[in-house]
């Protein structure tokens, strides 16, 4: 263990490499007296002598069971990482589990999905939730053991992305007009996010106030290729509408954020929500459903929050959102709480404190 004769190590799997999530999760590591160590692979663990001294932290189980071809090998797939899970206890890692969805969004082995995130819960020694209500939540297909759970948010990207252009030049870039009332949805294009219903509840708010200058922006990477040629079909050529359905560069982050006036999440089915940090990052509210944790994000100022049974509740809270004014005190309130370097200090506690680590 270079450099450091009693470090903790915390081996981070999987990768997220264009996601900062975990950069920023980790950001006090070093001061709290780990290193951590991003791993691609989990093959070799077995071989490393770090009794007391390992932390193994679990992200997004679905790479897990990438790749399995049949129920049946998800299956079996899922009883070796069980048998693989109690090795590494018996040699004294510690492992650790961010829940960071109920289920992947677009799984294929759900019975194995479901038994994997049983055993990971059973075999972990702390789980993180970033949500509150997780426990509620992910109940109606495992559980996730009270005494193993410890809630620490989910952190904002302050510090991250560039902020250094203004709503003028970032309009300027974009087509915008500086009078126009600019909604941005922001993230993956796929069908859990609900973006055929965003722009059908974008046109009702349009016939609802034919006088506003009403514009929406799409930017995001698309993963369900049949499901972006749907939403482009919808939306393709109208100058009220941009459309980027690619990989926005982190630089040109800023650009989008900055040329809004607040942001879209109308998903159908959510936990966590990295967009909700994003858009108070740079200082945007969020029109979305009033669950998980964007209801707990935004419990100081609700009022674009929606009842995702409800019909019209989407164009509502749209509508809503022409007229609402942020409220800077609530939004440095919501940063203060999920400054990245607090919540990581907070992680990094609560694994010093609840996990028996070697210290000498």
């Amino acid at each position: 263990m270079p450099g450091d004769a009693f470090a903790h190590w915390l081996v981070s799997y999987p990768v997220a490499h264009l996601n900062p999530f975990q950069h920023l999760l980790y950001t006090a590591a070093e001061t709290c007296g780990f290193r951590v160590l991003p791993a691609l692979r989990l093959d070799g663990l077995e071989h490393v002598g770090w009794a007391r001294r390992i932390v193994l932290h679990l992200h997004w189980l679905g790479a897990l069971l990438r790749g399995c071809q049949s129920a049946a090998e998800a299956m079996e797939a899922v009883h070796e990482i069980d048998q693989r899970l109690a090795g590494w206890r018996k040699r004294g890692y510690r492992i650790v589990w961010t829940v960071h969805n109920i289920l992947p969004h677009n799984h294929q082995h759900a019975a194995a999905e479901i038994a994997l995130r049983k055993v990971v819960a059973r075999r972990s020694h702390l789980i993180h939730v970033m949500s509150e209500n997780t426990g509620d939540a992910v109940a109606g297909h495992y559980r996730l053991p009270d005494d193993k759970v410890f809630h620490v948010p989910h952190p904002s990207y302050q510090g991250w992305y560039p902020a250094l252009i203004g709503k003028t030049a970032a309009r300027g870039e974009l087509g915008l007009g500086a009078g126009d009332f600019v909604f941005l949805f922001f993230g993956s294009i796929q069908p859990y996010k609900g973006l055929l219903e965003l722009v059908e509840a974008y046109d009702a708010l349009r016939r609802k106030r034919p006088g506003a200058r009403l514009r929406l922006i799409i930017a995001g990477t698309p993963t369900d290729a049949a499901y972006c040629e749907a939403v482009s079909s919808k939306v393709g050529g109208r100058p009220d509408i941009v459309f980027l359905p690619r990989k926005v560069d982190e630089a040109r982050v800023q650009e989008l954020f900055s040329a809004s006036d607040v942001v879209v999440a109308p998903y159908r089915a959510t936990l966590n929500s990295g967009v909700a940090l994003l858009a108070a990052t740079f200082r945007r509210m969020v029109v979305a459903p009033r669950q998980g944790a964007m209801a707990e994000t935004f419990r100081q100022d609700d009022a674009l929050l929606y009842d995702a049974d409800s019909g019209e509740g989407l164009v509502d809270a749209m509508e809503r959102a022409l007229a609402h004014r942020v409220q800077e005190n609530v939004l440095d309130a919501l940063l203060s709480r999920h400054a990245p370097f607090a919540v990581s200090t907070a992680f990094f506690a609560a694994l010093r404190g609840r996990l028996d680590l070697a210290e000498h």
